[in-house]
């Protein structure tokens, strides 16, 4: 049985050109960065006869519909063995996020915006660096998992008795996103909380971590209003 072999990779996406900041219903503008945009890529090569996995995550709001083949045909432009069907990309949903999408958005205000279109490029190329350092830099390793706990967030779906009535923008019939608590009319949060933290780490032949997959059930959006990039609480993490 061939051992498993891991590689990681990583490339800022973050640009100190004015870009459009996605996560709220209005538009906003970049006025620099808070903290670095990322994407990292993991990949994991079991060995002949099994097909490798490569995860891809994106300091991105979302993830629109038609980045995802595009990233996968700019990976496959720059490493052509590696197979598009081993992609798997997700975003951590930070609401300081840019925005490679295809269409250019326009400031109502005339304010000037940098080209979505050479943002996207710039975007696709980071996404498929970051994968082929992964794919290169495997690596005999192995890994554990577990899970932990930690208070990260709550729900902000707060419920009352009566409908609030404040129209379709900030309620949605007896509940409201950020509604007050202290409210006489409050009955309960629309949903529990789950504290669990899934983790997954990585080692090379010697034992020494290399990185680590974090999987929790909160949204990074700590620092959701700003007009800076920002990848939320994500980056403090990286960084101890």
């Amino acid at each position: 049985m061939e051992r498993i072999k891991l590689g990681w990779g990583r490339r800022e996406t973050s640009i100190r050109e004015p870009v459009a900041v996605t996560g709220q219903m209005y538009l906003r503008i970049s006025e620099g960065i808070q903290d670095p945009l990322y994407v990292t890529a993991l990949a994991i090569d079991g060995g002949a006869g099994q097909d490798p996995v490569i995860f891809l995550s994106c300091d991105l709001g979302s993830l629109p519909w038609e980045l995802v083949p595009d990233v996968k045909a700019a990976i496959q432009a720059l490493q052509p063995e590696i197979c598009g069907d081993w992609i798997i990309m997700n975003a951590t949903h930070t609401h300081c996020g840019s925005s490679p999408r295809k269409d250019q958005i326009v400031s109502p205000d005339g304010a000037y915006i940098y080209s979505n279109a050479k943002y996207r490029e710039f975007y696709l190329q980071m996404c498929a660096e970051a994968v082929a350092d992964a794919w290169n830099d495997r690596a005999d390793g192995g890994f554990a998992y577990g899970y932990g706990y930690a208070v990260v967030g709550h729900s902000r779906r707060v419920c009352y008795f009566h409908d609030k009535g404040k129209g379709p923008s900030s309620g949605n019939g007896h509940c409201m996103m950020y509604g007050e608590t202290n409210d006489p009319d409050f009955s309960h949060y629309e949903s529990g909380a789950d504290h669990f933290l899934n983790a997954l780490y990585t080692f090379d032949k010697d034992e020494k971590l290399t990185g680590m997959i974090i999987n929790v059930p909160c949204p990074s959006q700590v620092t959701e209003h700003l007009r800076k990039l920002s990848a939320d609480y994500w980056s403090e993490f990286a960084c101890t």
